[in-house]
């Protein structure tokens, strides 16, 4: 009976391992951990000096709006995306951007694009000021995985943003929500897809197996 024990308990194992999120500050090191991505940079949506949304065109503004198989929400207030030099505060920007008014966290829904998505990231900031506290929050499939404080860099006036990411061993991911305590949420180049790091839950399974084993046969 003894060679049904292994098996069985990887398969219990397997079973309760928990996805394990890896938060990165550089853009490099994040990218250097995907096997595919898709970037979206905003751009092309409004003219450079206009604001708006995908749906209606410029200056018709709704709380929630798809761009490019991926929806973006905030629960009040306006949600939008601004050229380079739009009239919204803080402009210019180095390139377009989406952003919210009045304090409202932006949330960034995956599942709309797809599943197994493993990986996501991208610049977000303050449009209005510097140094701006705020959170972000990532979620898969199984619920809440992980929740950083950040402080945003203004991403207007051509000051450079602050990168922030996310890859996870094993799940997948489903959203991200963004909010700072200043009222100006921004976000630019999002990127989300899959990577190509060995997950260290299947490195710990296989460990955990070979002792398992080990524990069997001494018994035996």
């Amino acid at each position: 009976m003894n060679r049904f024990l292994v098996p069985a308990a990887l398969a219990f194992l397997s079973f309760n391992a928990a996805a394990v999120p890896t938060f990165y500050t550089d853009l490099t090191s994040f990218q250097n951990q995907l096997s595919s991505s898709t970037t979206i940079d905003f751009e092309g949506i409004v003219a450079d000096n206009q604001y708006g949304t995908v749906e209606g065109g410029a200056f018709d503004l709704r709380p929630s709006t798809v761009i490019d198989g991926v929806t973006f929400s905030v629960n009040a207030g306006t949600l939008g995306v601004s050229g380079k030099d739009g009239p919204v505060d803080g402009s210019p920007y180095d390139s377009a951007l989406l952003f919210s008014n009045n304090g409202n966290a932006i949330t960034v829904d995956l599942t709309s694009a797809g599943t197994g998505f493993t990986s996501i990231g991208g610049f977000f900031g303050d449009i209005n000021s510097s140094g701006s506290l705020g959170t972000l929050s990532l979620f898969g499939s199984s619920g809440l995985l992980d929740v950083q404080n950040i402080i945003a860099a203004d991403m207007g006036l051509g000051t450079p943003s602050n990168f922030f990411g996310w890859t996870v061993d094993t799940g997948d991911v489903t959203k991200v929500v963004f909010d700072l305590s200043q009222p100006w949420e921004g976000i630019d180049n999002l990127v989300y897809g899959t990577t190509t790091v060995p997950e260290p839950s299947i490195v710990w399974l296989l460990g955990s197996g070979l002792a398992l084993i080990g524990f069997v046969r001494r018994r035996a």
